[in-house]
């Protein structure tokens, strides 16, 4: 790959990125919502933006999917792999921590 090959592919690559922002921002809002009030938006957007430069790099039109589609995947994956990352409990003590929070509020709504 020559130099002017180079700079355009990463001129290409940053129009993209520009061009398809507002996705990762509106599936960062949408994740947010979800979200405890520690989890920062900059930390989504990062990660969004991350699996959107893959999504640009891996997308192949033969899918048959629409670049938008296939780019939301990757941003919420991306999104939810660096949350999983982060979260200092696994998988399965969430889990036991939600069934112990729901079977609390269920005493407490019977007893109340």
């Amino acid at each position: 790959m020559t130099p002017s090959t180079a700079d355009t592919a990463a001129t290409v690559r940053n129009e993209q990125l520009h061009q398809h922002g507002a996705l990762v921002r509106r599936i960062a809002k949408r994740m947010r919502a979800r979200l405890p009030a520690n989890v920062e938006m900059d930390e989504l957007l990062q990660a969004g933006l991350i699996g959107l430069n893959e999504a640009i790099t891996r997308f192949e039109e033969s899918f048959g999917a629409s670049f938008d589609t296939y780019a939301s995947r990757r941003i919420e994956g991306a999104m939810l792999d660096s949350l999983r990352a982060a979260d200092t409990l696994s998988r399965d003590a969430r889990a036991h921590q939600r069934a112990i929070r729901a079977a609390v509020q269920a005493l407490e709504h019977r007893l109340l």
